[in-house]
């Protein structure tokens, strides 16, 4: 059973003291999926949509939504409706044939496990090159071009809304996405969730 960890701004460079960021693993980028069981999980996690590995590929989206599922069915929510997940866009846009909706899938999941619902409101304006095969700068600014695609904000009103991702490395990308989201949505509160920090 995987505990909560609670990730301190000084961890990752773009994260603020303001900042309320969880992680459950770390992952060791460039050590290859040999390098344990976390390495192993992200790896077939982001596995490409047009690899043939894809039953990896399942099995690791069903462990991630048991890993969130978990802890969530472990704590006592006096009302499930108050939270609410915003899955971070990808590196593709969602018209992108390549898009993958893993992280989708994963919400999917929980949803029907716990009754945590959520909500993909978050798009890449432009498809990337994902950052884990690229040499650019993660603090790109193209990096994060992201729109905010619900027009109707009062569903967010009042509620924790849980920005999800599979990996935080320097926080550049939760941040922009939490800008967004905080200047679309009055009234809520932004917390981060990732399957993983990165260890630098």
């Amino acid at each position: 059973m995987s505990k909560l960890i609670k990730i301190e701004p000084s961890q990752c460079k773009h994260l603020n003291i303001d900042d309320n960021c969880f992680y459950f693993m770390e992952y060791h980028p460039r050590q290859g999926y040999q390098h344990g069981y976390t390495n192993s999980l992200i790896f077939n996690f982001k596995k490409s949509i047009h690899d043939k590995g894809q039953p990896y590929k399942v099995q690791a989206i069903n462990e991630v939504a048991e890993l969130v599922s978990s802890f969530f069915k472990r704590k006592t929510l006096e009302n499930r409706n108050d939270y609410i997940f915003i899955p971070i866009p990808t590196s593709k846009s969602k018209t992108d044939p390549d898009y993958d909706n893993r992280l989708v899938s994963v919400l999917e999941i929980v949803k029907n496990e716990t009754g945590v619902g959520y909500c993909d409101v978050l798009d890449r304006i432009t498809s990337i090159q994902p950052l884990h095969t690229s040499n650019k700068s993660r603090d790109a600014t193209f990096m994060h071009e992201f729109r905010f695609t619900c027009a109707d904000t009062t569903q967010f009103h009042n509620k924790t809304l849980i920005l999800f991702d599979d990996i935080i490395t320097s926080g550049s990308t939760y941040g922009a996405a939490k800008r967004l989201v905080a200047s679309s949505v009055l009234h809520c509160k932004i917390v981060g969730l990732f399957i993983a920090k990165s260890r630098v």
